[in-house]
């Protein structure tokens, strides 16, 4: 803090002239005088200690500033200095030119406030460090997760196409047996391409690289009889033959404006996570209306999702194990990716779920 803001210009005065008793009379009422001529000329401060000290004396002689204090200087030298001569106010310059009075209360406040400020600061900085470490201990778990599950999900696929590529060149197995092996291939390749195609979409919508064109005249209804088609073939290929994929368009086709491929691939990304985990029963795409927006809802009758592990569904490489399964297929970033595409469409993404019980994703789009 700068001596400036504490400086007083508003002090009575009294000329060097002016006779003692009169300044006794004077400092009944004040705690100080400030002795000038009618030229400004400063000559110092009386106080009620320098009258009583020295009673008989001209007012020249009683004056007491024995210490001044230079514009420039901080505040704490500024109260050393009033310590050290035992005054209460001092005057204070601009080399040779008088500015005014500063008090020892004023001083002994602003150290006070400035030292509550720096408590404050230092409080405040220590709660950005603990965030800053709760951020970092976040990012390491993310980064410890993403090498498991990449280490996983790579090794894996590649395993496959190395291993069953090499089966394919003997001659040893009958064209039967190397169907299966085209067909292990494949699954192997579309596994890894889905891993890769995963991380490079997180990797552009994390650096802002993601663009979105609402420019498309959109039909709730068309969208979910598309999606009912192509998962109603894409549910062989993840093994769950068996589940009903089927739609609910009870309500009249609500039309909307937005970015058509990114609605479908939020869609997409919840029937995909759906199949994973319902292995009986089925699965129900649909839509209602609501004031300014279209809700898209997808309904399984899989396993649910626990309450302690709900909070992490939308984090990035967070996996749910199945009880049939050790470890479920992905590296756990479809939802996340689902989560950041429905909030760049103006929209946003949350679910209900009870285990054992089923779970019900909603997808929210202005309308």
């Amino acid at each position: 803090m700068h001596l400036s803001s504490l400086v007083s210009g508003d002090f009575h005065v009294v000329h060097p002239d002016t006779p003692v008793n009169s300044i006794e009379d004077i400092l009944v009422q004040k705690n100080f005088v400030v002795v000038q001529d009618e030229r400004k000329m400063f000559y110092g401060v009386l106080t009620p200690s320098d009258i009583i000290a020295r009673p008989h004396k001209i007012v020249i002689d009683c004056i007491g500033t024995v210490e001044r204090i230079d514009a420039n200087e901080d505040v704490e030298s500024a109260y050393y200095k009033m310590i050290k001569v035992n005054q209460h106010v001092l005057p204070v310059f601009r080399d040779e030119d008088f500015l005014g009075i500063i008090k020892m209360q004023n001083i002994a406040d602003a150290i006070s406030c400035e030292k509550e400020s720096t408590v404050s600061k230092i409080e405040e900085m220590q709660k950005q460090l603990e965030e800053e470490r709760k951020r970092s201990q976040v990012a390491e778990s993310i980064k410890n997760a993403f090498i498991r599950n990449i280490t996983h999900e790579l090794r894996t696929p590649l395993n496959g196409l190395v291993g069953f590529t090499d089966l394919l060149s003997s001659s040893k197995f009958n064209d039967y047996q190397k169907k299966e092996f085209y067909h292990f291939v494949s699954e192997s390749s579309q596994r890894f391409l889905s891993t890769v195609d995963e991380i490079i979409e997180l990797s552009r919508i994390q650096s802002g690289d993601m663009k979105v064109k609402r420019d498309c005249e959109c039909s709730a209804a068309s969208i979910i009889d598309e999606l009912q088609e192509y998962y109603n073939t894409e549910k062989y290929a993840l093994e769950r033959s068996a589940i009903l994929i089927r739609t609910n368009k009870e309500e009249p086709d609500a039309k909307f404006v937005s970015d058509i491929s990114q609605v479908r691939q939020v869609l997409s990304y919840i029937i995909h996570n759906a199949l994973k985990f319902t292995h009986e029963g089925f699965i129900e795409i649909g839509f209602r209306t609501e004031t300014g927006a279209v809700v898209f809802y997808v309904k399984d009758t899989g396993e649910g999702i626990p309450a302690d592990k709900q909070d992490k569904v939308f984090i990035a490489f967070e996996k749910l194990e199945d009880e049939r399964q050790s470890l479920l297929p992905g590296i756990g970033l479809g939802l996340t990716i689902a989560k950041h595409l429905a909030n760049s469409l103006d929209g946003d993404i949350w679910f209900e779920s009870v285990e054992g019980d089923g779970t019900v994703f909603y997808l929210t789009i202005p309308a």
